[in-house]
């Protein structure tokens, strides 16, 4: 689809004036700054969802960007950019799939390194290895300000199904 296209569709479907770009991974798609450009110049809030694996630092100012950094138990986690995280703004989000224990004391280590975005973690028990309840109570009992998420798309649909 073209940038033309995308918008027409955004107009139709979000008269909410929210919009996130997310799925695979958004920033290898040439036109995805343009798209964002785009978006804002028409008043709508954009968020950005990516992998932390690509530079963010051609990411509009306006755009809200959630940064998924890999955990060790994904495979992916040689891949997470570093720099990013000085070109987080202090109101993006930090996203970390916890799936094990050692994956929480990962994500620990990574808040440590970084107490400048310690807000702005967001942990999700990866769906079916590691319970919601389980991370929640670590969460609670580290002290520290880290917000519990919810895979929500594997919760209200079939896991199994495509595209969730």
């Amino acid at each position: 689809m073209s940038v033309s296209e995308i918008l027409t569709s955004v107009r139709a479907l979000s008269p909410s004036g929210f919009v996130e770009i997310t799925g695979g991974e958004p920033l290898l798609q040439s036109n995805v700054y343009l798209l964002m450009d785009e978006l804002g110049r028409e008043g709508y809030f954009v968020m950005i969802e990516t992998s932390g694996s690509i530079s963010i630092a051609k990411v509009p100012p306006h755009v809200h960007i959630v940064m998924d950094l890999k955990a060790p138990a994904s495979g992916e986690h040689e891949k997470n950019d570093w720099n990013n995280m000085a070109v987080l703004k202090r109101t993006d989000d930090i996203k970390i799939v916890i799936a094990d224990d050692a994956d929480f004391e990962w994500a620990l280590s990574i808040l440590e390194q970084h107490p400048e975005h310690a807000d702005r973690f967001i942990l999700q028990a990866a769906f079916g290895l590691y319970s919601p309840g389980t991370l929640a109570r670590r969460i609670l009992d580290s002290g520290q300000k880290i917000r519990l998420g919810i895979q929500l798309h594997k919760v209200a649909f079939d896991p199994s199904e495509r595209g969730v």
